[in-house]
């Protein structure tokens, strides 16, 4: 029986391909949708979340993998990572905690993982330097310099230890 009024705004997870879009229209306009795709989209362990307004549309997405660094840098060895990639919000949803949602399902996605033992959970990824500030109000950390990431433009790594 169909409902009469619209349903209420949720989060829930998605298959990778629901991604595509949005991390097209917000993350990388300019370049070809199959850049949209991510090696690890389909990964035994991503995870992928859609935030889903009234009209039931995806108007927020975000992916996690379970990935160290290329480059570890200061990174210990007994890390066990988690890397979140295409955090977008439709630009006209900005600013309403739906960016902050997606990242906390993520973040409680890889809680939720096994750890190997002796190791220890961290989440993190590569950020514009743009949502940097989204990112430290989150509890992430910034570990390293600024570095540019063609034809995307600067960013810079940023960590936050898991809980669990």
């Amino acid at each position: 029986m169909p409902e009469d009024h619209p349903a209420k705004p949720a989060l829930r997870p998605i298959p990778a391909e629901d991604c595509i879009a949005l991390r097209h229209s917000v993350l990388r306009p300019n370049q070809d949708r199959d850049a949209c795709r991510y090696p690890l989209d389909n990964a035994p362990g991503s995870h992928h979340i859609g935030y889903f307004n009234n009209a039931g549309q995806i108007i927020g997405i975000g992916s996690i993998f379970h990935e160290l660094p290329l480059e570890p840098g200061n990174w210990a060895e007994n890390w066990d990572g988690w890397r979140i990639r295409g955090m977008a919000v439709d630009p006209a949803q900005q600013g309403q905690g739906i960016g902050v949602a997606v990242l906390k399902a993520l973040i409680a996605y890889a809680e939720a993982q096994p750890v190997p033992e002796g190791q220890s959970g961290l989440v993190w990824c590569n950020g514009r330097t743009s949502v940097e500030p989204f990112y430290l109000g989150q509890g992430f950390e910034r570990v390293g310099e600024v570095f540019d990431l063609p034809p995307i433009g600067p960013h810079v790594v940023l960590q936050r230890r898991l809980t669990s």
